[in-house]
């Protein structure tokens, strides 16, 4: 459609009669639009005004709750959601935990869980809902009556606690001594056989508790939540229906002025193009022009400043969820990283190890024996895979197995199920009639024997080799205990020479127990010199070599 100033440079070229037929004719179109227009935008504000009626008489049977109030109420029942977010899980496996001793399966397991916690959620909000609805002015002291509730199941459930880790401390103590897990094991029994009712009765107060506080949490993050977004949608569409009514009316009032407005563009019109006739007239003439230039409207001033002080908010919102997502992939990749291990453990059985010592009243083979079952008592973890074997005159060739036990994942509800595993190691260990009776000492053919056995081993498993033994290799190969101070560089070149170095990488060595009984300083140094190269050769980690038999990272 042309504008107004098109139809009077149009113009220009009709007689003035003529000229003045089109404008009338044009002003009476408009005059027809603005009064169709008119009709239009006048039905427009009569609707929206009766909406603007429907949404405030809603507003008022809900109370007339202002809109501050009713956000307020949003931020609370929001609040209450985390609170109901952290007691249903809370419920969901406390009721996971209860329904796994049935063996029923993973998938049944948790159906029946979720049901369980739907079914206490939706009943309590139903109740509280009946009840309001049968006392509506008694639900303050109904939420006073469960509120005191929750506060004597919570006093309760600390002093019911208490009586339970007391009878637990020999048990939890237990499990961290190393030396007691006959203990551990009785204190279970006997937990179960003496303080079953007590715990039963903690039991049903811990559900009591999640039943009562998720079941208010819901019921009133629901209510509230629902009521303040309803209220909140309301207020929105009031928002639209006076802004509607407002730009509705803002059209009506502009379409008063269409008639002028359309006069004085058409004459505007007419006076540019008769100029622009004169211009050219001169142009052909010869004659000059004049300034006629036009610049270009400049940018606002400010214009560069406001895109400044604007910036992309979109970006800066999604800088935060990135980080959180960032956050939860680490989460997802690291969780679960601690690894089991494959643990090869030496006991030294050759006859070097019987010295004593200065009273006489202990050899070197027992502390050997003392600091093995030290280590598995306390340091056997969930799903570790341990072998004990004899280092003797002949490791590789006549592997001697003294134990060997998979220590289970499960820890049991007090520790029992890996007490149990770490206490039948023992008792194998102990079991055997071992004597440090060995004519010879092969630790290479033991090192063989190791790389061997850890080539089964997975690749996020850790290799743990542990020797428990003097370390004088004593074989035909080589024999360091006869020497009064070993040449390492020598003595390495030898060992490779007969291909005696085996490839350990990712393997991590501990040498305990060292003793230097009738041997010099230099000698025990030279022999420790030795290994920590022989293994650093055979790309292993040396993490302690010591004449104590602390086991550490």
């Amino acid at each position: 459609m042309e504008s107004a100033e098109q139809l009077g440079r149009k113009a220009s070229y009709l007689s003035p009669k003529e000229c003045e037929q089109l404008r009338d004719l044009w002003v009476d179109k408009i005059k027809s639009e603005q009064k169709n227009r008119q009709a239009q935008h006048n039905c427009n504000i009569e609707v929206l005004t009766e909406k603007e009626r429907e949404i405030l008489a809603e507003l008022r049977s809900r109370g007339n709750v202002s809109r501050e109030a009713v956000r307020e109420s949003l931020r609370r029942g929001i609040w209450l959601g985390f609170l109901l977010i952290f007691s249903s899980a809370g419920e969901f496996f406390f009721a996971y935990w209860t329904i796994s001793f049935f063996s029923l399966g993973q998938i049944v397991t948790l159906l029946v869980s979720t049901t369980f916690l739907i079914v206490c959620l939706e009943g309590m909000d139903q109740y509280l809902t009946a009840f309001r609805k049968q006392y509506p002015g008694a639900e303050d002291r109904m939420f006073l009556v469960l509120g005191c509730i929750g506060f004597v199941l919570i006093i309760v459930l600390i002093l019911v606690s208490a009586e339970i880790r007391e009878s637990l401390q020999e048990t939890l103590s237990a499990i961290g001594a190393g030396d007691s897990l006959e203990s551990t094991l009785g204190a279970a029994d006997r937990f179960y056989s003496t303080k079953g009712r007590t715990y039963l009765f903690l039991m049903a107060t811990l559900a009591l508790s999640f039943t009562l506080v998720g079941g208010m949490s819901y019921h009133l993050a629901k209510n509230r939540i629902l009521f303040s977004s309803s209220s909140l949608r309301l207020y929105r569409a009031l928002d639209q229906a006076r802004a509607g009514i407002q730009l509705e009316t803002q059209y009506a009032t502009a379409e008063q002025g269409r008639v002028e407005t359309f006069k004085a563009e058409f004459e505007a019109g007419l006076v540019n193009e008769k100029a622009d006739q004169a211009r050219a007239e001169k142009a052909a003439r010869g004659e000059p022009l004049g300034d006629n230039t036009s610049d270009q409207a400049p940018e606002p001033a400010n214009a560069r400043e406001n895109r400044r002080n604007n910036p992309n908010w979109a970006l800066i919102a999604a800088f935060p969820v990135t980080l959180l997502l960032i956050a939860f992939l680490l989460f997802v990749l690291f969780t679960g990283r601690a690894r089991a291990s494959d643990t090869i453990i030496f006991l030294d059985i050759s006859g070097s190890t019987r010295a004593t010592d200065y009273k006489g009243a202990e050899t070197e083979f027992d502390k050997n024996l003392r600091g093995i079952e030290t280590y598995l008592r306390s340091h056997a973890a969930p799903g570790d895979s341990i072998r004990v074997l004899g280092l003797t005159e002949s490791s590789f060739s006549k592997p001697f197995m003294i134990s060997e036990a998979v220590i289970p994942k499960k820890k049991g509800r007090f520790g029992e199920v890996i007490a149990r595993a770490r206490l039948d190691l023992v008792k194998n260990l102990q079991g055997q009639d071992l004597q440090a009776s060995a004519p010879a000492t092969d630790i290479f053919g033991a090192v063989s024997l190791a790389n061997i056995l850890f080539m089964g081993t997975g690749a996020n498993t850790e290799k743990r080799l542990l020797f428990f033994s003097d370390m004088r290799q004593c074989t035909h190969e080589l024999n360091l205990e006869g020497a009064g101070e070993i040449d390492v560089d020598r003595a390495i070149s030898r060992v490779k020479a007969m291909g005696l170095i085996p490839e350990l990488t990712g393997v991590s060595v501990w040498c305990l127990g060292v003793h230097s009984s009738g041997r010099s300083s230099s000698y025990w140094l030279s022999l420790k010199n030795f290994w920590i190269k022989y293994f650093a050769e055979a790309r292993a980690k040396v993490v302690n070599y010591s004449m104590e038999r602390r086991w550490q990272r």
